[in-house]
């Protein structure tokens, strides 16, 4: 895969809700944020199986075909989901951005309005983890925090310039995909990589 992603790329990052604070360490170290307005409990029936299924259809939709790996360092865990593709612009950052005029280019783009990336994200942010993305041009992560005199907690997109020339890597950190007890399912593990098709 052309895209690599390491623990390390994930420090910048805070764990849990973040505050004004962070977000200025993060301004001053090259991200760009901004605000969804997404609350964190949006969408609360998603869980890390949603997250992992549309992080694994974006790639088949750019693709049509994905590779998933699960790292282990320590206690620590991160599923990776990857593609070839020739990744993805600002606008697949961004709500109610439509992305194709015609049916032809819809088929063959990630998603269509933007918000399924960003509400596969809320899941892991609600279970203590950290979602990063690196693609073709830019890298990409999220981080919750209040709105400046607010105290509920909305979803910021950050974004910054990378050098990768193609494919697109997704970090779900403290999803292992290969053991995943899904929630209101059987108590025995399940490798979640054989409820996707391509990937049997």
């Amino acid at each position: 895969m052309a895209c690599q992603v390491r623990w390390s790329d994930l420090d910048d990052l805070a764990v849990g809700p973040s505050d004004e604070a962070h977000l200025e360490r993060l301004r001053a170290a090259g991200w760009t944020v901004i605000s969804t307005n997404l609350t964190l409990e949006h969408r609360p029936e998603w869980n890390l199986w949603h997250s992992f299924r549309e992080f694994v259809q974006n790639a088949l939709d750019e693709t049509g075909a994905v590779d998933v790996r699960v790292v282990r360092d320590g206690d620590r865990v991160m599923t990776l989901v990857s593609d070839e593709g020739k990744g993805f612009g600002v606008r697949g950052l961004l709500l109610a951005a439509e992305k194709g005029r015609t049916e032809e280019e819809r088929h063959c783009l990630r998603g269509r309005y933007g918000e399924g990336l960003k509400i596969a994200v809320l899941p892991v942010l609600r279970a203590g983890g950290r979602v990063f993305v690196r693609t073709a041009g830019m890298d990409a992560s999220w981080q919750v925090a209040p709105l400046p005199g607010e105290e509920e907690l909305v979803l910021y997109t950050l974004k910054r310039r990378n050098t990768i020339a193609q494919g697109t890597c997704a970090v779900i950190e403290g999803l292992d995909a290969e053991s995943y007890v899904v929630p209101g399912g059987s108590p025995k593990p399940q490798d979640l990589r054989l409820r996707i098709a391509p990937l049997l």
